[in-house]
């Protein structure tokens, strides 16, 4: 991106944004999503996406890793995507919000949750690793095995790269 074009970019969220609430994640899926469906018969998933980072301890020199785990909830037309071809294991880029919630649990103490909101989603499985596994094959789409297939899921649309 051009100086000019970043500096565009700062004055107009100066101006215009008095906060931003992002997310961008990619990991592997926890376990098969969890499919519900609201009382207006909206569907709602919730799943969860993992994260590492690893590192080599300067001290020991042995290699380190650390794992996060992110809880998420979809709605609508992405949670059915979701439900319907995001399984255990799969890679996924996925872009939301932050939201906290507010609740009483059963002994009467106050609790908060936090969860991202999914707004995006792609899939980041490799073409030959999706048989079998409740994706959709398209592998056609580009035929070289290590290259990546990139199903990318925005609001109620579907476009493939």
């Amino acid at each position: 991106m051009e100086v000019c074009s970043l500096l565009r970019w700062a004055a107009f969220a100066e101006d215009k944004m008095k906060s931003l609430n992002r997310v961008e994640l990619i990991g592997h899926l926890g376990g098969d999503p969890n499919m519900r469906y609201s009382q207006k018969g909206d569907a709602v998933a919730s799943f969860s996406i993992a994260t590492s980072d690893s590192w080599t301890d300067q001290q020991t020199g042995q290699k380190r890793e650390k794992t996060e785990w992110h809880r998420l909830v979809a709605f609508g037309k992405m949670a059915e995507i979701i439900g319907q071809y995001c399984r255990s294991g799969h890679r996924l880029w996925i872009e939301g919000k932050l939201e906290t919630s507010k609740y009483t649990d059963p002994e009467g103490i106050t609790r908060y949750s936090t969860q991202i909101i999914v707004n995006d989603l792609i899939f980041l499985n490799s073409a030959d690793k999706n048989q079998g596994n409740g994706q959709p094959d398209f592998g056609m789409l580009n035929k070289r095995k290590d290259s990546l297939l990139l199903l990318f899921f925005r609001h109620d649309c579907l476009l493939k790269y």
